[in-house]
């Protein structure tokens, strides 16, 4: 059945200092699927973390999803001009329960009727 994505938990991790080295962190769906944000990518949302090693909540946008149809999406930083040099940092969605969908019912699925006779 298809679903559509309306946000993402992001965990950061690593020696960056998420609060002082970033200033977003965005979701983009890698339209031509080779792993880099591009010209035909489609940012489908963005967030800030809310503490060091803490959580980002990415409000998504545009992400239906179709059974069969797989797609690959990316998570980029935006750097801040604070972000320590040679620290590390991680993007993770730790649980299924870091990401919220919504199931779409195709048209012609469920019969609409009127109010009874």
């Amino acid at each position: 059945m298809p679903a559509r994505v309306t946000s993402l938990t992001i965990q950061g991790t690593g020696t960056l200092e998420e609060l002082l080295g970033t200033t977003a962190v965005r979701v983009y769906l890698d339209v031509d699927e080779d792993g880099v944000v591009g010209g035909d990518d489609v940012e489908l949302g963005s967030g800030t973390y809310d503490a060091d090693d803490g959580a980002a909540d990415v409000t998504i946008v545009n992400a239906d999803l179709l059974p069969g149809n797989p797609r690959k999406w990316l998570v980029t930083y935006d750097l801040a001009i604070a972000a320590t040099l040679g620290a590390t940092f991680e993007a993770r969605i730790e649980a299924a329960s870091d990401a919220t969908a919504e199931l779409l019912l195709a048209p012609g699925i469920i019969p609409v009727a009127g109010p009874p006779d």
